[in-house]
């Protein structure tokens, strides 16, 4: 986080700042005690309780073996920082983000800007995809309108393309869902990725209470 007037003042009271979205709605960045959220109508979408809960996923992943990974939903690029300061990862971040307003809070508002070591991409994470040649060590799947996961990132053919991307050794960790029922359509996509390929998977419930993570490691 950039320590502008806002973090300061923010000490003494609560501050907040909106930015509109046409594709994501309202967005608002939520000033607190030295800390800033960004949250969309409701959820959090950055930094916040949202970066705790894939923090814990990253704490099951072999980062030492990790040299490229692929962010499919930048956000306010919290899982940027979490990556670069908790983990210490020094390789290369490849993240896709389709909304212009999102990337341009991650850089303005949190110091998440394209660098030597970070590229990001706006563009539609399945297009994307779909002309993707290069694997990546680990893809982050964090795919979100609000607390929603858009219909066509819970496809069979979507599962195909996540399990694509992987090297040899590759991991993948995703975000599936916050409070999920147990006939949601997020456990069938998480059945269609076991049978997308040769990994062994690992579902951990009600993260922070509320979210879902799945991780996936080649075998």
């Amino acid at each position: 986080m950039k320590k502008n007037w806002r973090y300061w003042l923010s000490f003494l009271w609560p501050l907040r700042k909106s930015y509109s979205s046409e594709l994501s709605g309202r967005l608002e960045l939520n000033y607190i005690d030295g800390q800033v959220m960004l949250d969309s109508p409701e959820a959090n979408y950055s930094f916040g309780s949202l970066q705790e809960i894939l923090e814990r996923g990253l704490e099951h992943i072999d980062l030492t073996s990790v040299q490229r990974v692929l962010l499919l939903g930048l956000g306010g690029g919290s899982v940027v920082e979490s990556l670069r300061t908790k983990f210490d990862f020094q390789g290369e971040i490849d993240a896709v983000e389709l909304d212009p307003v999102a990337i341009a809070i991650a850089c303005r508002e949190f110091g998440i800007c394209a660098d030597s070591r970070l590229k990001i991409h706006q563009a539609d994470a399945l297009a994307f995809m779909q002309q993707n040649s290069m694997t990546y060590d680990l893809v982050i799947c964090d795919l979100f309108i609000d607390r929603n996961i858009p219909a066509q990132f819970l496809t069979a053919d979507w599962a195909q393309l996540l399990i694509k991307g992987l090297s040899n050794q590759g991991q993948i960790l995703i975000n599936l869902g916050i409070q999920l029922m147990p006939e949601a359509a997020e456990y069938e996509f998480y059945h269609a990725l076991q049978a997308a390929g040769d990994l062994h998977w690992t579902r951990m419930e009600k993260v922070k209470e509320t979210n879902t993570l799945v991780i996936g490691k080649k075998q």
